[in-house]
C-alpha cells in the first residue's frame, strides 16, 4: 500500500514540524499589528508599558547596544527560523551575544560601548541640573516616596513641571549621547548543531518557566559590578523577553536554562552564571 506509506509519513513529517516550530507553552506576547517608526528603535517592544518606567527609559536606549552587533530587533515580527538570543552585558561595556537557530549558533562578542560617550557640554545649567535630577529620581511620579524626599520632589516639579514629562528626560539624555569617532568591530564565531541538539535545548527553556517570567529578575543583594543577562525568544507566533541581574547562587531552572544556552556555545569559561555568592570574610582567610 504505497500510498499508505506517503500518507504515514505525510503524518509524521507534520507532527514533526509542529513540534518544532509551535510547541510552546502558553505566554510571551504576541507581535504588533502596527508599529510607529520611532518605535522599530525598542528592542523590548512588548513590555515597554507593563515594566517599571525607570527599567523602560533605558531599555528604550538598547538599540545602541544591539545595533553596532548588526542584531535584529526580535520583538517586532518573526524571523525566519525560530530564534533564541542570549545577551550578557554589564557596567563596563563588554557584551556577548549567543543566538540559536534550529541548526546554528553564532556568537559575537565586544565592547560597543566605545562608539559614545557622555557629553553634557550642550545642555545649559539648569538642563543639567535637571538631568542629575532625573537621573537620580525618575519617574519623579512614582509613590513610596518618604515624605521628606516627597515635599522636596514636590515643589521641584511644582517649580519645574516638565520634569515630570518622560518625553523631556529623553531630550535631555538623548542630546548627551554623543559619537565618539571610533570604529567598531566584534568578533564573531558560528557552530553547527542538530535538530535533536536544538529540540532539547529548546525543551529545556520551554520547562524553565521563560515564558511565564515577569520581564524583570532583581537579586535579593545585586553584585556590584553590574553584570546581566537577557534571554529573548522569537517563534513565528509569538516574542518573549527577560532580564536578570547575574546572582550568586542562582539555581533556578531559567539560570540553568540560560547557562545550558552558554554551554552549548563553549563559552562556558567566559560566563558562569551560577558562580558562589558567598562572601569571604576576614575569618575565611
Amino acid at each position: 500500500f504505497p500510498s499508505m506509506k506517503y500518507f504515514l509519513f505525510a503524518v509524521i513529517t507534520i507532527l514533526l514540524g509542529c513540534e518544532n516550530h509551535t510547541d510552546f507553552p502558553e505566554g510571551g506576547f504576541p507581535y504588533p499589528e502596527n508599529i510607529d517608526k520611532n518605535d522599530t528603535n525598542l528592542y523590548y517592544y512588548q513590555i515597554k508599558n507593563i515594566e517599571p518606567a525607570r527599567d523602560a527609559f533605558h531599555n528604550s536606549y538598547a538599540y545602541l547596544m544591539y545595533r553596532p552587533f548588526n542584531e535584529a530587533n526580535l520583538s517586532v515580527k518573526p524571523q525566519a527560523k525560530e530564534t533564541f538570543r542570549f545577551t550578557y552585558g554589564g557596567a563596563f561595556g563588554d557584551v556577548i551575544i549567543i543566538t540559536v537557530t534550529e541548526d546554528l549558533i553564532s556568537v559575537k562578542s565586544g565592547s560597543p560601548r566605545i562608539l559614545y560617550n557622555e557629553d553634557t557640554s550642550r545642555l545649559s545649567v539648569t538642563e543639567n541640573f535637571h538631568l542629575r535630577f532625573l537621573n537620580k529620581n525618575f519617574p519623579v511620579n512614582a509613590n513610596r516616596r518618604r515624605s521628606q524626599k516627597r515635599n522636596y520632589l514636590d515643589s521641584m516639579t511644582k517649580l519645574y513641571p516638565k520634569l515630570r514629562d518622560p518625553a523631556y528626560y529623553h531630550y535631555l539624555y538623548g542630546r548627551t549621547i554623543n559619537k565618539t569617532g571610533e570604529m567598531f568591530s566584534y568578533k564573531i564565531s558560528k557552530q553547527k548543531i542538530t535538530r535533536e541538539q536544538y529540540i532539547s535545548l529548546r525543551r529545556t527553556i520551554n520547562s524553565s518557566g521563560f515564558w511565564t517570567l515577569p520581564p524583570k529578575i532583581e537579586c535579593d543583594y545585586p553584585p556590584t559590578d553590574g553584570y546581566g543577562f537577557v534571554l529573548e525568544a522569537n517563534t513565528k507566533t509569538k516574542y518573549q523577553v527577560v532580564q536578570a541581574s547575574a546572582c550568586g547562587d542562582d539555581t533556578t531552572a531559567f539560570t540553568k536554562a540560560c547557562q545550558r544556552i552558554v554551554d552549548f556555545a563553549k563559552m562556558d569559561k567566559e560566563i558562569n552564571l551560577m558562580w558562589s555568592g558567598e562572601l569571604e570574610t576576614v575569618e575565611d582567610q
